[in-house]
């Protein structure tokens, strides 16, 4: 009935990048009739809400969806795909959803705060890309406040102290970030940026290393990789 309404009759589409913030907020939302995963997972949500229905926000790394779950019927609810339907697995799959932790807040039914601290996390992100650190900041630290095991808010924290010099601070969010998904390649770069800010080269190439394992497409870390070995060698000449 949602999917009906929200796609068919209003024509609501979804947008593949999350860089506008007037595709996050909910007002803008509604004017344009667009948004990405999380706004338009908070549409769908409100509206389940005022029906009486029991939707969930389900976070995964880097995406966001809602699930229907009355404690005997259970289904996942693609808002990016026009409500459609996709399986436990093809989450985990797709978003390399890290299963060794028990605490993670990932594939768990979120409630209205846990929601938002997502939310929280995004502002962050929208705030940090127009160069507001310190609104960045403030949301981030809400975001990770509230949701602790959220990955992404801790890197995304991390950057923000990174960028400010508080480089102790960067280096604890980075590692909080990497217990929680160990296989997340710009948090090992970051922190590899990190160990870099301290001197610790053979710390950073270490990083970068991993890094690329992860993700041998990742450019900019070669780039950095290849800078860190020549200071290193420089630094080692009689």
């Amino acid at each position: 009935m949602i999917d009906e309404y929200l796609f068919d009759e209003l024509r609501f589409k979804s947008v593949s990048k999350a860089n506008d913030p007037s595709d996050l907020f909910l007002h803008s939302v509604l004017d344009r009739k667009r948004g990405y995963c999380l706004s338009l997972s908070i549409l769908y949500l409100s509206l389940g809400e005022r029906l009486g229905l029991p939707l969930h926000g389900v976070v995964v790394p880097g995406h966001f969806f809602v699930r229907y779950d009355d404690g005997r019927v259970r289904f996942n609810i693609e808002t990016t795909g026009k409500g459609g339907y996709a399986d436990d697995e093809h989450y985990t799959n797709k978003f390399k959803v890290p299963q060794d932790n028990q605490d993670s807040i990932y594939m768990m039914n979120l409630n209205k705060i846990q929601t938002l601290g997502c939310f929280f996390n995004n502002l962050g992100n929208s705030y940090s890309d127009i160069g507001n650190t310190e609104s960045a900041l403030l949301a981030l630290e809400r975001a990770v406040e509230i949701n602790p095991s959220l990955s992404e808010s801790r890197t995304n924290l991390g950057n923000i102290y990174l960028n400010k010099d508080r480089v102790k601070d960067a280096i604890y969010e980075y590692r909080a970030a990497l217990e929680i998904n160990p296989r997340d390649a710009m948090a090992h770069s970051n922190l590899g940026n990190a160990y870099i800010k301290r001197g610790w080269l053979n710390d950073a190439i270490s990083q970068y290393r991993i890094s690329l394992e992860l993700d041998p497409n990742f450019t900019e870390v070669y780039r950095n990789l290849a800078s860190t070995y020549c200071k290193r060698e420089s630094l080692c000449r009689p």
